[in-house]
């Protein structure tokens, strides 16, 4: 059963903000004035120069997950500029929504336009936490991101005057039950990575809209041009008088490519026959010139060209990739998230539909558009490129409508994981961004720093390296574009156009002055638990990265971050929980709440008797205690880790020593077990004792009375 109680319990996250200095290239009006900032989580050193950068770094890898924006999820960050700065006391905004006329919103509709969602309706019109409605494995509905709305949702006065202030995010939504909404995802996977290392609070999506644009931007600072005759529909449209807007995939002028199009010599969806006008024509990113010596103004470079040019390795690594060059695509791969398969030198597939020989994976092992699977194969050989772009597949990119943002939080924390457990994790730094917003609002008003087509909402970045500042929030303002202006200060490239070359650098987030890099702390084994309840046995694990997993009848639940080990028994009241985190502080959670035992824990386990709770707890030093009706008892110590289960004979301790021993304890005495094991769990069942262990190796197998039961590798 999942533990709704648990998982509220774990989500919560008492809030404590800094409102960062802005430097943005117009004025917009402040949120909230003359607010004490708080003591910052580490004042940051001067920036490092560009040869130190080189120095020091050889790999940048970019995860780009989908459609938040920051206060949607970090809005409770420690020290960073959250969504505290825009509300009063009460909770209320300072800037309040308005509607397209300018009329105050007060409250959310009533039924709400997320069917998914439906208690949130009629809920005052300011920032709400999500979780008591929708938790984050669980999904909702999308909600509109296109070029135009965000122009009027921010309010930039392109198409009509505008206050310039993000106070018509509800206006002009079509799912306004949910523009308001919020995670706290401080103690998720990745905000877990961010409270290790670097988050970005002032960190903007280059372009306005959707993730076609978005994706265009990161890797061309540019907006393809429509260069083909445009098909009925095509064009956008907007009426002032009624306000009649027409988002369509070309701008109003019909010149250039703003919302999701299809490519047509890559993977399209099946109902674009060949030759359909409208799929996008390879952009032109192979002949600057014309035939009369002249610059075409349709040429448009990317990262990848400058890097090609200059002799450096690179590949976009997307999930699905392999089956969508079959044309069997995943129902969740996402066509328009692959940006330079839009591009002459990159398309996978001829004019006539046949595979290209140089670009087309299937048929070139070393072609720069590869599927995900591929990065493991290169971080196990030491291939890793000098810059990779990894896009996940639609169930583990955070996208709202299809996409849970905790399982996509967790496939990206593994992914950080295995980058590093590489070799080539010491010269490696790692940027996690969102391409867009996805529709939700923030509070921080966008500065106008490309043009006609950006900046977009403010989103999440997180810089992870072991030379990035540990525990520090970077208030700089940044965007998109900054990771290519990194990209090209590393290896000394020429900037794509005026926007990438005005464009800040991450540089600030790092620190090279130390002698050596700091190494990451040793992955800790992860602890296991298993019980015994109403509907069979009940699992907890706990990952490397501080994830809690429950697996019971029901499936596996995710329940939290922040946890070091869990421990699950059933007693007279029900399921009781006991969860050690990072910090070494002990806490039950049963039916009647959650209950602080205290601190100085490495990891404890529960089980109950005739006399009632037994607790183990062991302590950093190694030392074992147990705790029952009549006291605390010390057992020894070299131990690291215990369980505890109550079976025919009595009372079963099993013993994890620290040189990987294991040894049991029963009325019988003592016996030992065996060698190589980092964790174990045990309980009795219907058909007697079963035992989980996690060896040395990562392997997690099962004992029962029918055999052993191999579950794979967990770490």
């Amino acid at each position: 059963m999942a533990l709704l109680w648990f998982q509220k319990l774990l989500w919560k996250r008492l809030q404590a903000v800094v409102p960062p200095g802005r430097h943005g290239r117009r004025a917009r009006p402040s949120a909230r004035l003359g607010l004490e900032a708080l003591e910052e989580r580490l004042t940051p050193a001067t920036s490092p120069d560009v040869s130190s950068f080189q120095a020091n770094i050889d790999h940048i890898v970019v995860i780009y997950q989908e459609n938040w924006s920051f206060d949607a999820l970090y809005g409770s960050f420690p020290g960073a500029n959250g969504i505290a700065n825009a509300t009063d006391a009460n909770g209320n905004l300072l800037i309040p929504q308005v509607d397209k006329n300018g009329t105050p919103i007060t409250t959310l509709p009533t039924p709400s336009t997320d069917p998914k969602a439906p208690g949130v309706a009629g809920l005052p019109a300011k920032p709400y936490d999500l979780a008591p409605y929708v938790p984050p494995d669980g999904t909702t509905s999308d909600i509109v991101h296109r070029f135009y709305t965000e122009q009027l949702q921010i309010g930039n006065g392109a198409l009509q005057p505008g206050s310039d202030n993000n106070n018509k995010f509800l206006g002009w939504s079509d799912n306004k039950s949910l523009v308001l909404s919020h995670f706290d995802a401080t103690n998720l996977p990745e905000g877990l990575l961010a409270q290790q290392y670097t988050m970005d609070d002032n960190f903007f999506h280059a372009a306005y809209g959707g993730s076609y644009l978005n994706a265009q931007w990161l890797v061309a600072a540019a907006t393809p041009q429509w260069t083909q005759p445009i098909p009925t529909g095509f064009q956008s449209s907007f009426d002032p008088p009624t306000q009649a807007l027409s988002d369509k995939n070309l701008t109003i002028d019909g010149k250039y490519v703003v919302n999701t199009t299809f490519a047509a010599q890559a993977p399209h969806p099946a109902s674009f026959l060949p030759g359909d006008p409208k799929l996008e024509a390879p952009i032109n990113d192979n002949h600057p010139l014309l035939p009369n010596g002249q610059p075409d103004p349709t040429y448009t470079p990317t990262i990848g060209d400058r890097l090609d040019a200059a002799g450096v390795s690179w590949k976009w690594y997307a999930g699905g990739w392999t089956n969508a060059l079959k044309g069997q695509a995943d129902p969740l791969f996402q066509y328009h998230h692959q940006p330079f398969a839009y591009y002459a030198n990159y398309a996978p597939f001829n004019a006539d539909g046949t595979p290209n020989a140089q670009t087309n994976s299937l048929l070139n092992p070393n072609a720069h558009l590869q599927d995900q699977s591929a990065l493991s194969t290169d971080l196990a050989n030491g291939t890793l490129p000098a810059v990779t772009f990894i896009k996940q597949l639609g169930p583990n990119n955070e996208h709202p409508g299809y996409a849970s943002l905790l399982q996509g939080q967790q496939a990206t924390a593994d992914l950080v994981h295995a980058i590093q457990n590489s070799s080539a994790w010491a010269h490696t730094a790692i940027v996690i961004t969102y391409d867009e917003n996805g529709g939700r609002w923030d509070h921080v008003a966008p500065p106008a720093n490309n043009g006609p087509w950006g900046d977009g909402t403010r989103v999440p970045s997180i810089v992870i390296s072991p030379y990035a500042k540990m525990g520090f929030v970077d208030h700089t303002q940044h965007d998109t574009l900054s990771i290519l202006k990194t990209i090209e200060q590393r290896f000394n490239l020429q900037p794509l156009d005026q926007y990438d070359a005005q464009a800040s650098s991450l540089l600030n987030d790092f620190n090279f002055s130390v002698a050596t890099p700091p190494t990451p702390a040793p992955v800790p084994p992860p602890p296991v638990s298993i019980t015994f309840g109403p509907f069979g046995p009940v699992t907890e694990v706990v990952r490397a990265d501080g994830t809690l997993t429950q697996y019971d009848a029901f499936g596996a639940h995710l329940l939290g971050g922040g946890v070091r080990s869990a421990s699950v028994a059933f007693g007279p009241a029900g399921e009781v929980v006991l969860v050690t985190r990072a910090d070494g502080t002990l806490t039950q959670y049963d039916s009647a709440g959650a209950h602080l035992l205290g601190a100085g824990a490495q990891s404890a386990g529960v089980a109950f008797g005739p006399a009632g709770e037994v607790v183990l707890v062991t302590r950093p030093d190694g030392t074992l205690a147990s705790y029952d009706a009549s006291g605390a008892h010390l057992l020894g110590g070299g131990v690291r880790s215990a369980s505890a289960a109550f079976g025919p004979a009595g009372l079963v301790i099993d013993v994890v020593r620290t040189d990987g021993s294991l040894i049991r304890y029963s009325a019988a005495g003592a016996q030992a077990l065996g060698e190589g094991v980092q964790v174990e769990g045990l309980a009795f069942g219907p058909t007697g004792l079963v035992v989980d262990i996690v060896f040395q190796d990562g392997t997690f197998s099962m004992f029962d009375a029918f055999g052993r039961h191999d579950q794979g590798k967990i770490f």
